[in-house]
């Protein structure tokens, strides 16, 4: 999860179809491919809209899986210093990059 898509935040509630809800968004989607909407459920980004489908259902995949984890008994997340290292590798993936237009003549 982590490396797929570093942090999901959690954007704050607004209501459906307003500005506010759109507002609380802003901030967020240049720095993130999935976002938590406070009350509503995920929205995801992505480079184009295959990419932006298969961001939300990695998302629903290991949302199940964190339910089935927890259905089963504790969970031990990773600690803080493994996170980090996981992140920072997370910038050289190629799955994470944005593919370079290429300009056919």
């Amino acid at each position: 999860m982590v490396t797929a898509f570093g942090k999901i935040p959690l954007a704050r509630y607004g209501m459906p179809g307003t500005q506010e809800l759109s507002n609380g968004l802003r901030p967020l989607v240049p720095k993130h491919d999935a976002i938590l909407m406070a009350h509503h459920g995920v929205v995801t980004c992505g480079h184009d809209l295959l990419k932006a489908y298969m961001n939300m259902e990695s998302v629903e995949h290991y949302a199940k899986i964190a339910l089935v984890a927890r259905q089963l008994g504790p969970t031990h997340p990773l600690p803080v210093e493994e996170v980090r290292k996981l992140m920072e590798a997370r910038e050289s993936y190629e799955a994470n990059k944005v593919p370079a237009m290429v300009e056919w003549d």
